[in-house]
C-alpha cells in the first residue's frame, strides 16, 4: 500500500496498513466497522449483515495480495473484476457503497490518511427497476388462499393481511408485538430501518384477521417435534362468503382493544415461541399461499408492499402520505411508484381509446 494511505504511530508502527496475507487486522477492522454501523449509526441488522457480506467477499477475494490494500487502483481493479464477472450493476454499486463507507470509517478513526474513493471517478447510479406489483384481483386471491381453519393458515392469513394492509417490510411484520396494536384506532406502531418508529393505519379486515389469529391462545403453527399432527381443535373464526371480510369472535376483538394477557409478546413467534418468525419462513409462507391461490407469478413478500403503495396511489392517495406510511426517508424513493401508476394509465389508454 502506498505510504500516503498509512498512518504511523510515533514509534513508527503502521496503524492502518494490512500486511500481505495478514487477515487478522483486516477482519478486526471490519468487525469494528459493523459494530459502528449498528451501535452508533443505528442501521438495521439486515443492512449491517449486507455490508458484512460485501466486505467479507472483498477480503476473501484479495487475501494474500497487495490488491487488497485500500488504494484507489486496487479498489478500481476489484470493482472492475466484479463487473466483468457479469454481476448486476445494482449489486456492484452496493458493494462499492460498502467499501466506500468502510474507507470513510477508517479515515475517521485515523486508520487511513486519505479516502481512496475521493480519487476515483464516480459511478452512474444504475437505472432503478420498476417495482413488481400484484393486481387487485391477484391480491384478493392471495389473501383468500390460507386455510383459516388451521393454526398455520390463520398465521399466514394474518401475515398476508398485515403486509398488504399496511405496506410492511418482512422484518417489520416479524418484529411486531401485541403491544404495538391499537385496535381501537386501527393503528400499528412499526419499527423500521434504523430503529425509527412510525404509526401506520390498518384496515378492518386485517384487524379482524389478526383478532381471529389471537383467539384465544392459538396453538403453534409448527408441527410437533415428535411427528404427531396437531388435532383439529376448535375453529376460532367464522368467515363470511367474502374471503377478505373475516368475522372474528367478539371476545378476540375485545382482547385486542384492551391488550390482555401477554400483550407485549411477539405476534408471530418462531418455533421456540419467544423470538420473532424468521425471514425465510415469511418468504416460504407467501410463496406457498401464492401457489394455493393459483397465481401465475410467485411473488416475494416485498411485492405486497409495492402493491400497497401502488394501489393507494392509483386510488388518489397523496405521495407524501404514502412516504410516511412506508417509512421512506426520501420522497424520491416513494416516487418510483408514480412511474408504475403512469405506466398502468398508459396501458389503459392504449387499450380503450379508439385513436390511441
Amino acid at each position: 500500500m502506498p505510504d500516503r494511505y498509512l498512518r504511523r504511530e510515533p514509534a513508527g508502527g503502521i496503524v492502518g496498513g494490512v500486511e500481505p496475507g495478514d487477515m487478522t487486522d483486516r477482519a478486526a477492522q471490519i468487525r469494528l466497522f459493523l459494530q459502528h454501523l449498528s451501535a452508533e449509526r443505528g442501521l438495521s441488522s439486515n443492512t449491517t449483515a449486507a455490508y458484512g457480506r460485501d466486505l467479507a467477499q472483498w477480503a476473501a477475494a484479495t487475501t494474500g495480495s497487495r490488491a487488497g490494500d485500500l488504494a484507489a487502483p486496487a479498489l478500481e481493479g476489484y470493482l472492475g473484476s466484479l463487473r466483468r464477472s457479469g454481476l448486476a450493476p445494482a449489486s456492484v454499486a452496493r458493494k462499492r457503497a460498502a467499501l466506500a463507507a468502510f474507507c470513510r470509517y477508517l479515515v475517521g478513526q485515523g486508520r487511513l490518511s486519505d479516502d481512496p474513493f475521493a480519487a476515483m471517478e464516480g459511478v452512474t447510479r444504475p437505472e432503478r427497476r420498476l417495482p413488481r406489483v400484484l393486481s387487485a384481483d391477484e391480491v384478493a386471491r392471495l389473501l383468500a388462499a390460507p386455510a383459516r381453519g388451521t393454526p398455520k393458515g390463520r398465521r399466514d392469513a394474518a401475515l398476508l393481511e398485515l403486509m398488504y394492509a399496511s405496506g410492511l417490510r418482512v422484518s417489520e411484520v416479524a418484529a411486531l408485538r401485541w403491544s404495538d396494536v391499537d385496535a381501537k384506532r386501527g393503528l400499528l406502531r412499526v419499527r423500521g430501518k434504523g430503529g425509527k418508529e412510525r404509526l401506520v393505519p390498518v384496515g378492518a379486515p386485517a384487524m379482524a384477521t389478526l383478532a381471529a389469529y389471537r383467539s384465544p391462545n392459538p396453538p403453534s403453527p409448527f408441527p410437533r417435534r415428535e411427528g404427531g399432527a396437531w388435532g383439529e381443535g376448535r375453529l376460532w373464526l367464522r368467515a363470511k362468503r367474502q374471503p377478505n371480510r373475516v368475522q372474528a369472535p367478539a371476545a378476540s376483538l375485545r382482547s385486542l382493544r384492551r391488550g390482555g394477557k401477554g400483550e407485549g409478546g411477539v405476534i408471530f413467534p418462531g418455533r421456540g415461541g419467544q423470538r420473532p418468525l424468521g425471514r425465510g419462513i415469511v418468504w416460504r409462507a407467501v410463496k406457498e399461499q401464492a401457489r394455493r391461490a393459483g397465481l401465475p407469478r410467485l411473488p416475494s413478500p416485498h411485492w405486497l408492499r409495492h402493491s400497497f403503495a401502488t394501489h393507494l396511489l392509483n386510488g388518489g392517495a397523496d405521495v407524501r402520505a404514502i412516504q410516511e406510511m412506508l417509512g421512506h426517508a426520501r420522497i424520491a424513493t416513494t416516487q418510483i411508484y408514480t412511474h408504475v401508476a403512469t405506466d398502468r394509465l398508459r396501458e389503459a389508454y392504449r387499450a380503450a381509446h379508439p385513436r390511441a
